[in-house]
């Protein structure tokens, strides 16, 4: 290779900590994907690896939650995407950016059954359920797009996992540095109409209650500004421990399933739900 090439998988690790700030990794390096952690030490990026990719998946879940930001997991073929399901299936649950960056089947044996080690079916497929979007991609020039893509969903919509597959042979390829493909993104917002009409409601209340969840967890201050200014009890899920001090008077725990909590929500006559479904 050229001086000024890399490989896939290391343009891959660049691109990210150059561009999106990834810094730490979460994964076990193996022979099919080695070519995504040969570029870590040159892109100053961590790897932190556990016994288990379900470990990884958890740690990258876990890493979202303290930070705010994207968990980003580097797993080899087959059993290493299907052992880090169930964090995978949780974040998607919870709402949580996991980029998932994976290695599958050469490309000259996908879905073909010809047995190489750790080939699946259509590993894409398996994890779709639990995605926001699942890809292989055989060509490196659709990686920018698919990583931004991955990024505006992380930051401009409901986050959710992503997971992209990236063939062995396809990750050792020899490559340019690959450039950020930046997509014009427009976040949503309340409609101010709507606002005016839940502040209108929220005033006319005699009994409120909030529920709050943990879509709340960087912005807990102002979660009991607000009970405050409304004089409501706070009720926690479980995604939510931590955002209110338990210790707090409008506190009223996190057990939304007892028969007293449900009595109280229901004599309500405003609910105010804030970060949870």
């Amino acid at each position: 290779m050229a001086d000024d090439q890399m490989r896939v998988g290391e343009a891959i690790i660049d691109l990210l900590a150059r561009e999106y700030g990834v810094d730490v990794v979460f994964g076990i390096p193996g022979v099919h994907n080695i070519e995504l952690y040969r570029g870590l030490h040159r892109s100053g990026v961590r790897a932190i690896s556990p016994r288990h990719e379900q470990g990884a998946g958890f740690m990258a879940d876990g890493w979202s939650i303290v930070t705010g930001r994207p968990g980003v997991c580097v797993l080899i073929s087959g059993p290493g995407v299907t052992n880090a399901l169930t964090p995978i299936a949780q974040a998607y649950h919870d709402s949580r950016p996991m980029l998932v960056l994976a290695s599958t089947t050469p490309t000259d044996a996908l879905g073909k059954s010809f047995g190489p080690l750790h080939d699946l079916p259509d590993q894409a497929k398996i994890a779709e359920s639990v995605c926001a979007f699942s890809k292989t991609v055989t060509d490196p020039e659709q990686l920018p797009a698919l990583i931004e893509q991955a990024f505006n969903i992380f930051t401009s919509t409901r986050p959710r996992p992503v997971h992209i597959a990236i063939p062995m042979d396809v990750l050792a390829q020899p490559c340019q540095p690959l450039a950020r493909k930046r997509l014009v993104v427009t976040k949503p917002t309340a409609s101010p109409s709507e606002i005016v009409r839940a502040a209108e409601l929220m005033n006319s209340a005699q009994n409120p209650v909030v529920i709050a969840g943990g879509g709340c967890i960087n912005a807990g201050s102002e979660l009991v500004a607000f009970a405050q200014a409304l004089d409501a009890p706070v009720l926690l899920t479980g995604n939510a421990k931590g955002v209110m001090s338990s210790a707090h008077e409008l506190c009223a725990g996190n057990c939304l399933v007892f028969g007293r909590v449900q009595r109280d929500i229901e004599a309500a006559d405003v609910v105010v739900v804030v970060g949870t479904e």
